[in-house]
């Protein structure tokens, strides 16, 4: 295997291992573009923690994946999310299973994804967006050209 290969994979099980001992979000590494992928944490993430991640997310040009499922962030760390999602431009697959966003944090998603031209991948199972939720995210969908996997 490459070395820079190695290199990834290690630090990819390296932010896991972070996460499953309960450190913390690996902040310092999405602020520095050192992951490409951040796993699920396997706990629900403080709306304290939800605004740092965001905050780091905003300027990330490296991560690729991440996955936020059953991490109850609510209808606030959907909005956040979404903010992430209108300037991020290396984000292709998100994963928000059972996140309670309702039908605003739906709606602050379908915002998102009608500016957003990178994300091919993204699944929303659970959440409770509704009627309303799912019509905005319809929309959306009519203005996302790149968009080849939601559920």
């Amino acid at each position: 295997m490459p070395a820079s290969r190695t290199g990834r994979t290690t630090r990819a099980c390296i932010v896991d291992q972070l996460w499953r001992m309960g450190t913390g979000l690996p902040l310092d590494a999405i602020k520095r573009n050192t992951i490409t992928t951040l796993p699920n944490p396997g706990f629900a993430i403080p709306l304290e923690q939800m605004r740092m991640l965001k905050e780091a997310l905003l300027t990330n040009t490296s991560l690729t994946a991440m996955d936020l499922s059953n991490c109850g962030i609510g209808v606030e760390g959907g909005v956040m999310v979404a903010a992430v999602l209108r300037v991020n431009a290396t984000l292709k697959s998100l994963d928000l299973i059972s996140n309670d966003l309702g039908p605003e944090g739906g709606k602050a998603i379908a915002s998102a994804l009608a500016v957003n031209a990178v994300l091919t991948k993204l699944n929303l199972a659970s959440n409770g967006v509704g009627s309303e939720g799912g019509i905005a995210i319809a929309e959306a969908l009519r203005v996302n050209a790149v968009m080849k996997n939601l559920s």
